[in-house]
């Protein structure tokens, strides 16, 4: 599963990743290859603690870009926990009422947390990110609803009826529901 994390990130976290891996990778090679030939006794006495505090500095710096590169802003994740205001929640002409979903990566926008109550529902969602996304909706009576896989831009609607309860909504995705691509509706 390790594999398909770095699929999961956006095209700037992939860059800044590579930016710091290949650096990582100049000093290994230099550190193992170069250096050796211009002088045989490397790192030798006086060279082993730089050598020691470079590669310790470089490891952390590696971490730390993972870290900082991969994670949301507090706002944005505010906004995916607590549902955001991409979403609307209408009545359509059958009946149905239509709640629409937002997915942005990484995060999936509700209108509310909350529902009007026990119906039947068309979740109309849109991915608004630039990444492909799914949605699976499960919950009481609801095993498993799913879109497609949605390239960006893209728009699917699932039919559901939603009793009372609570609903997780996530994206498939290997590694998005990780990254916070997961909300919650109650139906009360």
């Amino acid at each position: 599963m390790l594999g398909f994390v770095p699929l999961a990130l956006s095209a700037a976290q992939k860059a800044g990743l590579g930016v710091v891996g290949g650096t990582f990778i100049v000093f290994a090679l230099l550190s193992a290859l170069v250096l050796p030939t211009r002088w045989p006794q490397f790192p030798g006495r006086t060279g082993l603690r730089p050598f020691i505090v470079a590669t310790v500095a470089l490891f952390v710096g590696m971490m730390l870009a993972v870290v900082f590169l991969a994670k949301e802003s507090e706002e944005e994740a505010g906004a995916g926990e607590h549902g955001g205001t991409a979403g609307e929640t209408t009545t359509g002409s059958s009946g149905a009422r239509t709640i629409t979903v937002s997915e942005v990566d990484y995060r999936i926008e509700l209108p509310s947390p909350e529902t009007d109550g026990p119906a039947s529902y068309t979740i109309r969602v849109r991915n608004d990110g630039d990444e492909v996304h799914n949605l699976v909706v499960s919950g009481p009576e609801v095993p498993e609803a799913r879109t497609p896989n949605l390239k960006p831009g893209a728009t699917a609607e699932l039919d559901v009826t939603l009793v009372e309860g609570r609903y997780t909504l996530l994206c498939s995705i290997p590694g998005h529901e990780e990254l916070g691509m997961r909300a919650r509706l109650d139906v009360r």
